[in-house]
């Protein structure tokens, strides 16, 4: 079953995506923060990180890049909110920096799953 780590300090969000992802088969580990989700993805085998980018402690393209730092081969999807100026400006940066998906919110929930799906059997 694969293992996927969500980051992410809405909460409904995280509740939302867990709850599809488990009932597709994955086990799901939730964290509210980059700072959290760094801890947990350098202790736990994980097969899919997916870390939203605007976050307060600390932004996602901080967290992909303390993560990929201690485990280059972290399979990692972006997601961002916002405008078209975010997606333009900050998800691009979040794929430079070694994620292998990114997504624009508001996601499909049948792209999430999907890409999800992908990165775990890639």
């Amino acid at each position: 079953m694969p293992a996927i780590l969500i980051i992410d300090d809405n909460e409904e969000i995280r509740t939302l995506w867990t709850e599809v992802l488990e009932e597709e088969g994955h086990e799901v580990v939730q964290a509210e923060s980059g700072v959290v989700g760094v801890k947990i993805a350098q202790t736990r085998g994980l097969d899919v990180i997916v870390t939203d980018i605007m976050m307060p402690d600390k932004d996602g393209l901080e967290t992909i890049m303390e993560i990929q730092s201690h485990n280059p081969t972290a399979k990692i999807i972006a997601v961002s909110g916002g405008g078209s100026m975010l997606k333009e400006s900050f998800l691009p940066v979040a794929g430079a920096l070694g994620a292998v998906i990114t997504l624009q919110k508001p996601v499909d929930i049948n792209e999430f799953c999907a890409s999800v799906s992908t990165v775990a059997a890639a």
